[in-house]
């Protein structure tokens, strides 16, 4: 669902799965518009979203995850943030362009 707005948690747990199954990943969307995200944020205008576990593994500083990330970007996100980002401690954020 490259670009596509999601109006929902489900909207965006399918399109992130649709994404990346192909890829290997089964991944679990912690937040799409809900959470405490900075005044700017994409996810307030429902192109972003956050990936907390990835093929049944939290997301976290020792986790390898650099491969999902390489799948965000491959797959049109053009904001892909990750633990030792400021606020990403425990998750992937990965967000398309905004509309």
């Amino acid at each position: 669902m490259p670009n596509q707005r999601c109006s929902s948690a489900r909207d965006a747990e399918r399109a992130a799965q649709a994404d990346h199954q192909p890829n290997g990943y089964t991944v679990s969307v912690s937040e799409l518009v809900g959470g405490d995200h900075s005044a700017n944020s994409r996810h307030y205008v429902g192109v972003a979203l956050d990936i907390n576990v990835i093929n049944g593994s939290h997301v976290g500083q020792r986790r390898p995850h650099a491969a999902a990330m390489a799948a965000c970007r491959a797959l049109g996100r053009t904001e892909v943030l990750r633990p030792g980002d400021a606020g990403h401690s425990t998750h992937i954020h990965c967000a398309w362009p905004r509309p």
